[in-house]
């Protein structure tokens, strides 16, 4: 939501509406942004500082545009001795073009993801010989997901998780299948 935010009103009337609720969990300064007339004087200086923490805050989840990009910061994971999974961002596609083009991104993220050299957490454990895991939303690759459309959904859905399935054992990889939610658990299931 926030990079589509072009005034300091419009960003801390989106942090009300996020955080509000929570505020009391929240350290004083952002505390203090929380509560402000999103049209007043200080409304500018709280956006900045909202943009800045969400910002670093993305820093640590968000580690690259492309698959290449985050290579660097994967490896730095890897060789301080945790594992990961990589998710793509993007939820819910809204048509079958769009869906096309997540699958062919999480394709080529396990491609790259395959090409890469990665530090060893435990060196013979079997487990550890490849830190391929990424992470796949359902929802991500078609627009039929609706729980409602039952053997339709997962119709629609069966050949793009099988592409990405496909991608992952040429690598050994592994893929990990969102549960997104509660109403879409049978579709994911039985996909």
């Amino acid at each position: 939501v926030l990079p589509g935010l072009e005034s300091s009103a419009s960003v801390i009337r989106m942090a009300q509406e996020y955080f509000l609720p929570v505020a009391d969990r929240f350290p004083g300064l952002l505390k203090w942004g929380l509560k402000m007339d999103p049209d007043g004087l200080q409304a500018k200086a709280a956006a900045f500082f909202i943009r800045k923490q969400i910002a670093t805050m993305g820093q640590q989840f968000i580690l690259g545009e492309t698959p290449s990009k985050a290579l660097p910061a994967l490896r730095k994971i890897r060789k301080s001795g945790r594992a990961f999974t990589v998710d793509l961002l993007g939820e819910a596609c809204l048509s079958e073009e769009e869906a096309a083009v997540y699958r062919d991104r999480y394709v080529e993220l396990i491609h790259e993801l395959g090409k890469a050299t990665f530090a060893p957490i435990m060196p013979e454990h079997p487990g550890d010989a490849n830190p391929i895991n990424v992470s796949v939303k359902l929802s991500a690759l078609s627009s039929h997901t609706k729980p409602i459309l039952g053997t339709k959904a997962v119709a629609s859905l069966a050949p793009s998780l099988r592409a990405i399935f496909k991608a992952a054992r040429q690598y050994g990889g592994f893929v990990y299948v969102d549960m997104e939610s509660y109403a879409k658990r049978e579709i994911v299931l039985e996909t």
